[in-house]
């Protein structure tokens, strides 16, 4: 069985430009094994990474959210997995290059890991606040390289 072990992060501040909201539990997760060893699990789901990535830094955070719906896209809800799968961005530059929200197994034609990494001049990066961990990254990657299972 996998451990979720959470790093400390610093506050959240919002999209809104709210003021900044405490985490209890951090947002970077690191997978590691019973030696400390970073693994990533193969049978990582959508739903592990929606309560475990997305929901505290990207919908819960004031930002992917039903309420708010940044970008046209709520990470929060029902239905979040199917709004991702091979769906177009609202990103002009991102539906340009022919760009869908995550296209299982390419990562590199994924708008969700391109923000996440290197958004080559289509907004920010995301989270606002800062990237995510190295870690997370590689958990995020590795599901879309697999197949981006719900």
């Amino acid at each position: 069985m996998r451990t979720f072990i959470f790093i400390t992060a610093a506050a959240l501040v919002g999209c809104a430009g709210e003021e900044p909201t405490p985490v209890t539990d951090d947002t970077d997760v690191t997978l590691t094994d019973d030696t400390g060893v970073t693994t990533i699990p193969e049978d990582v789901t959508f739903a592990d990474l929606q309560e475990e990535i997305f929901l505290p830094s990207c919908g819960g955070a004031g930002c992917h959210d039903a309420a708010t719906n940044a970008g046209g896209l709520d990470l929060e809800s029902e239905g979040a997995f199917d709004r991702l799968m091979n769906d177009p961005c609202e990103n002009e530059i991102a539906v340009a290059e022919g760009l869908v929200r995550v296209a299982p197994g390419d990562p590199s034609e994924s708008f969700l890991f391109l923000k996440l990494t290197d958004p080559r001049g289509m907004g920010d990066i995301m989270p606002p606040w800062g990237a995510l961990d190295d870690d997370v990254l590689l958990v995020v990657e590795d599901w879309i390289q697999r197949g981006a299972e719900p």
